[in-house]
């Protein structure tokens, strides 16, 4: 939970910083970047255990899960910057890197949290 709680007020900061960027744009919203940022923080968790019950190294295993997925995330913003589209609102390209930045920092933000949530032994990876 303290995980979930520092990611989304590390995107809430963020956000907040970045909002003048594209201010009618809907992926920046803070409710928008908030319930996503759950979303994902929670997505890590859930893999997180289900990797407990499938390695000796689950915390290894996860790095590796969340390069990949950050890797599959940033594709729909690369699309924003190749195609428009309006139904989200006017944006600009650097609202979109923040966009690609929000990614990153919710899955740094949970994996540094580790510690508190992975426990020792097994899942220290």
């Amino acid at each position: 939970m303290i995980a979930l709680l520092a990611a989304c007020a590390v995107n809430a900061l963020i956000c907040a910083f970045s909002e003048h960027l594209a201010p009618d744009f809907v992926l920046l919203s803070q409710p928008v970047v908030l319930f996503w940022t759950a979303v994902g923080g929670a997505g890590i968790l859930a893999t997180f255990a289900w990797l407990q019950t499938r390695s000796h190294h689950p915390l290894g295993w996860l790095h590796a899960a969340c390069a990949v997925a950050l890797v599959l995330t940033t594709l729909p913003d690369v699309a924003l910057l190749a195609w428009p589209a309006p139904w989200f609102g006017p944006y600009t390209a650097p609202a979109v890197l923040v966009l690609m930045l929000l990614h990153a920092t919710c899955a740094a933000t949970v994996l540094l949290c580790a510690p508190l949530w992975a426990g020792e032994g097994r899942g220290s990876g």
